[in-house]
């Protein structure tokens, strides 16, 4: 940046960048070879990147579509209001980095992912509130004086979006590590659910920034809510099974048949 001062360059420095720190943390690892046996790690790449792709999309999807869309002004609007989402996304991610680990382990998951969504959630919940408590103030703050008419007193939706999609990446990253199928789908799905509805309000002439991060709010909640409803089984499952051998152990799995004399 220093020495061309250019997109270009910000991006071949960040490329440069980004391919020094893999080689440093491959010397730091040890330099480790391949495996011969290949199939089952690149398989398991493949899906996270495609669930991870997929939740790109998804959180950059409704900026631009409201760019798209959107008049000048509104758009502006949405963007200014789309840093208080960024922020309230961005803040509790050190929670993840550091759990990340753990989650990888079955036994410890479901232990520390509990606390570490409701962390997640405490952050969020009180830079919404804080947001909501500054009213028509919040957006002015962020850009300046000549925005705000557009959002008004809503830009606290932006706060709880950001907080959703911080407890969606969460459960997103619990499900990596626990080498599930299922996310990737269910977050290609939501993105393209999200923006068929917004194409949709469109075409109909009924797009807002308002309409705009409402429907991605409720996007967020539906893929927070089935994230909670795939750990809840998870543990009802992994129940199950550390019950049932304890139970054969002891002999109470099952009443003993009485043998005929």
């Amino acid at each position: 940046m220093l020495l061309v001062g250019s997109p270009t360059a910000a991006l071949a420095g960040m490329t440069i960048g980004s391919g020094v720190g893999a080689l440093a943390g491959w010397a730091g690892c040890g330099r480790p070879g391949l495996h011969r046996d290949v199939q089952a790690p690149a398989l398991a790449t493949v899906r996270a990147s495609a669930a991870l792709l997929g939740f790109v999309v998804l959180f950059n999807l409704d900026l631009l579509l409201a760019r798209h869309h959107l008049p000048a002004l509104a758009a502006g609007e949405y963007a200014v209001g789309s840093i208080v989402a960024k922020v309230a996304f961005w803040l509790p991610q050190g929670v993840g980095v550091v759990l990340l680990p753990r989650l990888a382990d079955a036994g410890r998951r479901h232990r520390v992912l509990g606390p570490a969504l409701a962390l997640v959630a405490a952050s969020g919940a009180a830079l919404t509130l804080a947001t909501a408590a500054l009213g028509s103030r919040a957006l002015p703050l962020i850009g300046g004086s000549a925005y705000g008419p557009a959002l008004g007193a809503a830009t606290w939706c932006f706060a709880a979006l950001g907080t959703l999609l911080a407890l969606t990446q969460l459960l997103l990253f619990s499900d990596i590590a626990g080498a599930g199928r299922v996310p990737g789908a269910v977050v290609w799905t939501a993105a393209v659910a999200e923006c068929a509805v917004l194409e949709a309000l469109a075409a109909v002439d009924a797009l807002s920034p308002r309409t705009v991060v409402s429907t991605a709010t409720l996007t967020a909640v539906t893929l927070v809510g089935a994230g909670l409803v795939r750990l809840r089984r998870e543990r009802a499952a992994s129940g199950r099974a550390v019950l049932s051998p304890a139970a054969a152990a002891d002999g109470s799995a099952a009443p003993p048949v009485p043998q005929p004399r």
